[in-house]
This record gives C-alpha cells, sequence and structure tokens, in this order.
C-alpha cells in the first residue's frame, strides 16, 4: 500500500485553495524578507570591498560573484524537474516516491558534479582566465585564474545541496528553505568583513562570497535529510539510476531553459569584462545591483506561484490561475515601477552616498535600466505562469531567439554606449522575443487551463507512469 503524506490527501476545492494560498504567502513573505536581508548584506559589503581592492580587482569579484548565480543549469535542470515532481507527489500523497525522487536526485547530482569537478581540473591550467576576466596583462590575472577556481568549487559543491532546496520548493515549504540562506548570507557578511579587516586579497574575498551560500545550502540539506520527517531522508537503497534518468529527462528542457536565459540575461557583465575591462565591470555591476534591489525581491515573492499553478494546473482551476496571475503582475509592476522611477532620479547620490565617486553612471544607463525592471517585472509573473503550467518549449524557443538577437546587439552596442550598451541590448531583444510573444501566448495557455489535465503538455501522464513503473519495481 502507498504510504501517504500526512495533512496531503484529498481535500475539499475550496479547502485545496485555501491552503494553496496560505502557503504561497508564506513561502513568499519569507523569501522577500530574505531578499530584503541579502540587499542589505550587499549594501553593506560592496563598499568594504571596493575599499581594499583595486578597480581590476574589484571588477573581478563582482563579476564571479554574478557568476555564482549564472551556472545553476549544470544540474542538467534536474533541480527544477524536481520542483513540479515532488508539487505533484504532494499532491498524490505518495512519501515512498518522493524519497526516491530526492535520493535519486541528491546522489546522481554527486556524482555529476564529482565528474564535472574532474573535467574542470583538466582544463583548468590551460585556459587564460585571467584574459577572459579582461584583467590586463599587468593587473592580478594570476590571483583572478585562482579565483575562478574558487567560484567553480562553490558552483559543484552547491549541485547536491541544492536539492533539498528545491524539495522544499516543491512542498511549498518556502520558509524553511529562506532560513537557512538567511544563515548563508549573515555568514557571507562576516566572512567578508573579516577580510576586510585583515586586508585581504582579492582570492580571500571570492572565498567570502562563495562560502555563504554553500554553507547555508549544507546546513539546510543536513537538517532536512537528517530530521524527523524519514521520508525526505536521503537513501542509498532507495536510489535508483532509472528515477534519475527520470528526472534528467523530465528536466532537459529546463536544462536547455535555463542555458538559454543565462546566456540571455546574466551575461552582460562577463561581456562588460571581456571587451571592456575588468575596471568596467564594476561600473557596470554596482549600478545594476542597485537598480535590481526590489526587482530581485519582487521575483523572490513570487516564486512559490511556481509550484502553487502546477497544482492549480493539475486541478483544473483556472479561474484561480487567472486571478492570481492578474494580482501578481500588478504586484509586480508596481513595485519594480516605483522603485525603478525613483533610481532614475535618485541613483547618483544614492551610488555617492554607497561607494563614492567610483561609480558615475551615465543617463543613457540610468534610464535603460528603469525600463529594464518593468520588463523584468512583466517577464518574471509569466515565467511563473508557465514555468507551473509545465510550458517550457515555447520558453525555450523565445529565449533562443532572445540570445540570437541580446549578444550581437549588445557586443554592438558596447562601443557607442559604453556599459549601458548591453542593458539596452537585452532591453530590446526582451521586450521583443519573450515579452511580446509571451504575452500573446498566456490567453492560449489560460483557455487550456479550464480543459483539465489532458491539456497538459504530457508531463502529468509521464510522472503518473514513472509513479506506476516505481510501484511495479517496489512489489
Amino acid at each position: 500500500m502507498t504510504e501517504m503524506i500526512p495533512g496531503d490527501g484529498p481535500r475539499s476545492d475550496q479547502a485545496r485553495v485555501r491552503e494553496r494560498e496560505r502557503r504561497v504567502l508564506r513561502s513568499g513573505a519569507a523569501s522577500a524578507a530574505h531578499q530584503v536581508l541579502s540587499a542589505l548584506c550587499t549594501v553593506a559589503t560592496v563598499p568594504l570591498v571596493i575599499r581594499r581592492l583595486t578597480p581590476e580587482e574589484f571588477g573581478v569579484w563582482i563579476t564571479l560573484s554574478s557568476v555564482l548565480l549564472l551556472l545553476g543549469f549544470l544540474d542538467l535542470g534536474i533541480g527544477s524537474a524536481l520542483v513540479g515532481a515532488m508539487a505533484r507527489v504532494q499532491a498524490a500523497g505518495d512519501k515512498a516516491r518522493a524519497q526516491e525522487m530526492i535520493s535519486s536526485a541528491f546522489l546522481g547530482l554527486t556524482a555529476l558534479s564529482t565528474v564535472l569537478g574532474g573535467l574542470f581540473w583538466a582544463v583548468y591550467p590551460h585556459v587564460p582566465w585571467g584574459r577572459l576576466l579582461g584583467v590586463p596583462p599587468s593587473g592580478p590575472r594570476a590571483s583572478a585564474s585562482l579565483s575562478v577556481a574558487v567560484v567553480v568549487v562553490g558552483i559543484l559543491a552547491s549541485l547536491p545541496l541544492n536539492v533539498a532546496a528545491r524539495a522544499q520548493t516543491g512542498l511549498q515549504e518556502g520558509e524553511s528553505v529562506v532560513v537557512w540562506r538567511s544563515v548563508g548570507t549573515v555568514v557571507q557578511l562576516a566572512s567578508i568583513v573579516v577580510m576586510f579587516v585583515v586586508d585581504a586579497s582579492l582570492v580571500w574575498f571570492v572565498v567570502a562570497v562563495a562560502a555563504g551560500p554553500v554553507l547555508g545550502n549544507l546546513a539546510n540539506s543536513i537538517a532536512l535529510f537528517a530530521g524527523a520527517r524519514g521520508w525526505l531522508h536521503v537513501r542509498v537503497s532507495k536510489a535508483s539510476v532509472e528515477t534519475f534518468r527520470e528526472l534528467a529527462s523530465a528536466g532537459f528542457l529546463f536544462f536547455v531553459l535555463s542555458l538559454a536565459f543565462t546566456v540571455a540575461y546574466q551575461s552582460d557583465v562577463l561581456l562588460v569584462a571581456h571587451y571592456l575591462g575588468s575596471a568596467k565591470a564594476g561600473e557596470y555591476g554596482v549600478p545594476f545591483r542597485l537598480f535590481m534591489f526590489v526587482p530581485t525581491i519582487v521575483g523572490l515573492a513570487l516564486l512559490p506561484l511556481w509550484p502553487a499553478y502546477a497544482d492549480a494546473w493539475h486541478a483544473g482551476d483556472r479561474a484561480w490561475i487567472e486571478k492570481t496571475f492578474r494580482r501578481s503582475s500588478l504586484f509586480a509592476l508596481s513595485a519594480n515601477g516605483a522603485a525603478g522611477l525613483a533610481l532614475l532620479l535618485l541613483a547618483r547620490p544614492v551610488l555617492r552616498l554607497w561607494v563614492g565617486d567610483a561609480v558615475r553612471p551615465s543617463t543613457t544607463f540610468l534610464f535603460a535600466m528603469f525600463l529594464y525592471v518593468l520588463v523584468w517585472g512583466a517577464s518574471g509573473t509569466m515565467a511563473m505562469l508557465l514555468n507551473g503550467c509545465n510550458v517550457v518549449k515555447f520558453q525555450i524557443v523565445v529565449a533562443v531567439a532572445m540570445v540570437a538577437v541580446n549578444l550581437p546587439l549588445s557586443i554592438a552596442l558596447l562601443s557607442p554606449l559604453g556599459v549601458a550598451g548591453p542593458v539596452v541590448g537585452t532591453l530590446v531583444a526582451q521586450t521583443g522575443m519573450v515579452l511580446v510573444p509571451t504575452l500573446l501566448y498566456k490567453r492560449v495557455l489560460l483557455r487550456r487551463a479550464g480543459e483539465g489535465q489532458t491539456s497538459t503538455t504530457g508531463a502529468q501522464d509521464y510522472w503518473r507512469d514513472s509513479g506506476r513503473r516505481a510501484d511495479t519495481a517496489r512489489s
């Protein structure tokens, strides 16, 4: 007999909606609070780092700090597949299937991380990392290369450790993720303060920024996998190659999507560093982070909508999806628009107060960032809806189209517009290749939402069949 997850068996439609909304609000509030803490950490640490490092070193530090967020796609989309799968398993209440997926994902990603680490070790001595990061020949190229190794180690360590957070997200327990990520943020802040006090080198400042998230994820994994709920523990006996393959197969489209959007949205700082020099990366990265404080908080607050939309889609609750999408869109556009307009008018004095005269953004950059945060807000709410409704192929198509437009356009605009060029290029590509087509597609999607499970992309049938295969194998 299948063991059920306590409290997650069959419920009335009204009770299901109330529980869904309660979890969205709880997880969203926790995520927003964590991002406020992260923003305060950034406010405190950037002036410290910029005072201790040269402009070239600071450019490397802020570039690699961004790279820590770039390479989440290395898990082959398994983490994203696990979010949706855990949401569906929770709806079914199957604890045995949940443990099988968690164990397979964790142990499989540990093996993948080991393989990728070996590949990196083999190629590391043969790549001119300092030159790729735009460090001049007379600059700290050796330190930049060693800093790259530190960041890669942090990313690879996070691959299996992120499984706990992904599972909790799928179970709509985002507040638990937030608690441990906040611990990591505090560790990061304390480490950077220590490096400032001891006047540490570039490499140690990179260690400080990389160690916090890894330690937070490690603590979360220990708390979850060794906690009271035995059905969430990782067990070698419960893991299977077949389940890992199923997760990888279901997550492959998410992998391609994540890769495309990473190149499309997050490569600007790398373009600036490589083509304009590492010192220019700081001129781009500091005001960019300033403008993205509120949009990032809003985005994390809306992240719990992903599993909530998945639950509503599974139930065929079109009315709830439409109502929630309207509300989330209004919230994102209002918050981002207000923050963007305020910074358009006040960014220069705020930056002088924050980092002194080290960064002086142009009017073009500021206006482009104001428009960017508006488009970011609209695109983010759409992404949660599409992810929750398991619409991945469409997102891949528009993301690839955006990459094809964004990269050459951003590079071409570097010369006439300087560090503002990639922002303008990304803004144009995102609006034309992603936002407009997605808004048109949304109408079709919401019509399908009321047609029941047969109108999905097939993922529900896939996971239901996978569960049947697993039950057969266990018996």
